[in-house]
């Protein structure tokens, strides 16, 4: 079903789940199916740090949204403060929906692409998720250029090379120039013209380097405006003792999963999740 929405361009914006997991070591699933349509969101609290239940993972878990003392409403009229990461998704969805609004015509990729490329990163969520940061609705909206989905190289012991390094740029008017900035040990740094490989998709290599050598990099994109947008700094280094590192914007997660605290918002995510077969289906009927 998540893959008959893609088909349709359909983005699924999908809770990550409330047991404070490592989503990348133990797999929850619906969640960790690599499905590309698929945005995971974490919770977040007021002061920009991950709530104490949410699930994260470096590579399955993609940004993070408020979800701590969410007021939403309830039965008879009335009102509650919930939190969970069913209550973070809301808010993506939500941004989601104004990035398709504000620019119609784009593909789900770029929405993500959007949607990931402008986070707020913040220094508590690195390492734990795709993107290192929160929800920025207004910089989603951005006429800037926004990168994303940059491949974030492990440590290797791989002297030779070259280190293929890709990313996703996308803009509201043209994307007319994408480079792969570099430094070795913290030296000089050097730039390389990415080449397009496909819709928004460019690639370029760092070249092998002798073992015990950091390297740290960054996409740059130009407009045809002359706006420039970056993606975060990442690094990795040559060693005999590789790890650490980790792909950056690779598989998404899809949970269901409600409040930890009240059960019965599991049912209503699952409500949630027939509704969204229920319209996949529909707008599939409506385009044959």
């Amino acid at each position: 079903a998540i893959e008959f929405a893609r088909d349709k361009n359909a983005l699924f914006v999908a809770a990550a789940g409330n047991e404070s997991n490592d989503n990348d070591r133990n797999a929850n699933y619906p969640s960790n199916y690599d499905i590309e349509n698929v945005l995971a969101v974490a919770a977040s609290d007021r002061n920009d740090r991950m709530a104490s239940f949410s699930n994260f993972g470096r590579t399955t878990v993609d940004l993070a949204a408020p979800g701590v003392d969410v007021l939403s409403c309830q039965p008879r009229n009335r009102y509650q403060r919930l939190s969970g990461t069913s209550m973070a998704t809301p808010h993506v969805s939500g941004a989601a929906a104004l990035v398709m609004a504000q620019f119609p015509g784009l593909t789900y990729r770029q929405v993500m692409v959007r949607l990931m490329g402008s986070v707020d990163r913040k220094s508590a969520f690195t390492g734990k998720m795709v993107s290192n940061g929160r929800l920025n609705v207004a910089a989603a909206l951005s006429t800037n250029p926004l990168v994303a989905f940059v491949t974030a190289m492990k440590n290797t012991a791989d002297t030779t090379g070259p280190y293929k390094i890709s990313a996703e740029a996308v803009d509201d008017g043209q994307v007319t120039q994408v480079q792969l900035s570099y430094s070795i040990n913290g030296g000089a740094v050097q730039t390389l013209n990415m080449q397009p490989v496909g819709m928004d998709k460019y690639e370029s290599s760092i070249p092998g380097q002798s073992l015990e050598t950091s390297i740290s990099y960054f996409v740059q994109a130009t407009d045809n405006s002359g706006n420039v947008g970056k993606s975060q700094t990442f690094s990795f280094r040559v060693t005999n003792q590789p790890g650490g590192g980790g792909r950056c914007c690779g598989g998404s997660t899809f949970a269901l999963s409600g409040s930890p605290y009240r059960p019965a918002n599991l049912a209503l995510a699952q409500a949630s999740f027939l509704l969204l077969l229920g319209l996949a289906w529909m707008i599939g009927k409506k385009r044959k």
